[in-house]
């Protein structure tokens, strides 16, 4: 059932079979004056039946303005994607579209040159999210046919997501994509996931090029690639030209040691004055304390920061190192998210002295410290209340903790919800 306040419609992971649709479909044809529409099936067994019911009650909305839809994680192929892009069509009011198609539904070119036809047919789009990634089949044909859609909204778009990880799109598909972004003359924020898609240098130089055509009016990047050496200085060089506010980079697995971390410390070094949140992720590398601390140097006039330093060559005293200098140094921080797992390192040792290193992290808006070995489920938290959980076969300071749920396994308590509480009583 539609909940009215906020239009959403969610049967994540509900085991909902091509039948089960039959409820969603009247869900919707239930609500045909809807303009704001967030509509979650994720994670079910959903195939071209399946889609097609759900087509049949998406038909009705003939007002939408602002559909989200995700649909990842099942089974509809290339004719179920057909279904629901033509049900869409005659939406012409929509003016932010994010389909999420990701993980086997393997709709391939053909689904998506579907897809595409939706996006050439919309009118007044502005923001446009795409999540093809994992198992969908597409290459550089499909990917040429989805760039040349959005280019005819060029004039509008503000906003572009492609998540196309594990999928063939090749040197030819990332060069197609670089070559054309130059006409989004608007384009304030772009975010783009392309590993595992067969890219080598030249696609990689061709869409940081494009990229770089993207100033002065790109304030939000994000990108998701395993890089080569020489492409990633060309895209550090590119970034310190770039007028950013925000910037996220995915650099996981991408076998870079310490120069490559102190190709990116100079650009952020260059930054500084209009960069205000980074968000970057580090893990499965070769990098070792120094090269990380002085990366964390370079950004100490960040207002929010999201660092993953995973499964890197780290020590115990080299984190304690990196969380001091955070807490003395970067004062304009006010949100911060922190996680540093290594396979051989027993952070719980060093917190005996947590006082002195963390005292001021409580002043954040929002902080979130992820050390442990096991898995961290936190909530977001309200205004200066720190969300702080250290899981390492047990809870640290749990009696400060107020839940909503537990559960146990092995002995490792997780959380699922947690209720914001005052962490002053902690530092005292």
């Amino acid at each position: 059932m539609i909940d009215k306040t906020s239009n959403r419609i969610c049967y994540q992971d509900e085991d909902l079979s091509d039948d089960g649709c039959e409820v969603v479909k009247d869900d919707l044809i239930l609500n045909p004056q809807i303009t704001h529409l967030h509509l979650n099936v994720s994670t079910n067994n959903i195939g071209q039946d399946g889609a097609e019911i759900i087509a049949e009650g998406l038909q009705a909305l003939k007002d939408l303005q602002i559909l989200f839809f995700d649909i990842s994680h099942n089974q509809i192929g290339k004719l179920g994607a057909k279904s629901i892009a033509e049900s869409l069509q005659d939406c012409y009011k929509l003016q932010e579209l994010t389909l999420q198609f990701q993980g086997g539904n393997r709709i391939g070119d053909i689904g998506l040159e579907s897809l595409s036809e939706l996006i050439r047919k919309q009118k007044c789009l502005d923001v446009v999210k795409i999540d093809l990634s994992y198992t969908n089949y597409i290459s550089e044909i499909g990917m040429k046919s989805l760039i040349n859609s959005l280019i005819l909204h060029q004039d509008n778009l503000r906003e572009l997501t492609l998540h196309l990880r594990n999928n063939s799109i090749l040197d030819e598909g990332a060069s197609y994509i670089g070559e054309q972004l130059s006409a989004f003359k608007k384009l304030q924020s772009f975010s783009i996931s392309i590993k595992d898609n067969g890219i080598k240098n030249q696609g990689y130089f061709k869409l940081i090029e494009g990229i770089q055509s993207l100033q002065p009016t790109l304030l939000d990047l994000h990108i998701s690639a395993t890089f080569t050496k020489p492409s990633f200085q060309t895209l550090c060089n590119t970034i310190e030209k770039l007028n950013l506010k925000k910037l996220s980079l995915d650099l996981r697995m991408s076998c870079f040691n310490y120069a490559q971390l102190e190709q990116l410390s100079r650009t952020f070094q260059n930054l500084f004055g209009s960069l205000k949140q980074v968000i970057i992720n580090l893990s499965e590398n070769e990098f070792e304390d120094e090269g990380v601390l002085n990366l964390i140097k370079s950004l100490n006039y960040l207002n929010i920061f999201d660092i993953k330093i995973n499964q890197n060559k780290l020590t115990n005293d080299g984190i304690v190192k990196m969380l001091k200098y955070i807490t003395l140094n970067m004062n304009s921080l006010n949100s911060l998210k922190f996680e540093a797992i290594e396979e051989k390192t027993n952070i719980q040792d060093n917190f005996d002295r947590r006082k002195i290193y963390l005292e001021k992290l409580i002043q954040l808006n929002y902080f979130c410290l992820n050390l442990s070995q096991n898995r961290l489920f936190v909530s977001h938290n309200k205004l200066k209340t720190t969300v702080l959980l250290l899981c390492h076969r047990q809870i640290i300071w749990e009696e400060y903790f107020s839940y909503e749920e537990r559960i146990f396994s092995n002995q490792i308590w997780r959380v699922r919800r947690l209720v914001a509480f005052d962490t002053n009583k902690i530092f005292k």
